[in-house]
């Protein structure tokens, strides 16, 4: 009675292993993520820029917000927008087009080149409508005329990154400049 009892339990224990362990009880790697909708859209873009993602085109996530955009046209480069927050106001989304409203919580902005030293600190909002369409089942932004919307950790690492490389160039005509503007960028909160 005790063999049968082990050699069910063996058996059971072989059957579990291997609905385990058997690629169809495994979600498919190769599945792709379902589509973003308008809403996702605008927020994946809205924190990606938020972390520097248009600052510099060596940015980790290039490609990434690159998925996100479509049309015709190029980015603003400037002001860049100092922000202390985001979030989305509302949706309207027909067929294949959408809008989304967004607010934008401002710290400040920074006008011109880093060399500029033109930065002011002023709180305020804005609000900003994104429009986007659909193309291949997939939501992209258009192209408009919204300049880098940044947080100032993101901005403050993009003008450390600046002088990482100056100093490895051995240029350092700049240092006391964008060290200034670090400073500055430290009242303007997190």
């Amino acid at each position: 009675m005790q063999v049968a009892l082990r050699a069910v339990s063996r058996s059971l224990l072989f059957l579990i292993a291997a609905a385990l362990l058997s690629p169809f009880s495994l979600p498919s790697r190769s599945r792709k993520p379902k589509p973003l909708g308008p809403a996702q859209t605008v927020d994946k873009f809205c924190r990606l820029d938020f972390d520097g993602v248009r600052l510099s085109s060596t940015h980790p996530s290039t490609a990434e917000f690159a998925r996100l955009i479509g049309g015709e046209g190029d980015w603003p480069d400037e002001p860049v927008k100092i922000v202390a927050a985001f979030r989305l106001l509302s949706v309207r989304e027909n067929q294949d087009a959408a809008a989304v409203k967004v607010e934008y919580k401002l710290s400040g902005q920074l006008r011109g080149a880093l060399e500029a030293d033109r930065m002011s600190l002023e709180r305020g909002s804005e609000n900003i409508e994104f429009l986007l369409f659909r193309t291949e089942g997939l939501w992209k932004v258009k192209v408009f005329d919204l300049p880098p919307h940044v947080s100032s950790p993101a901005l403050r690492d993009h003008i450390r990154d600046v002088m990482k490389d100056d100093e490895k160039q051995g240029d350092s005509h700049r240092r006391d400049l964008l060290q200034r503007l670090l400073l500055r960028l430290g009242s303007a909160g997190p």
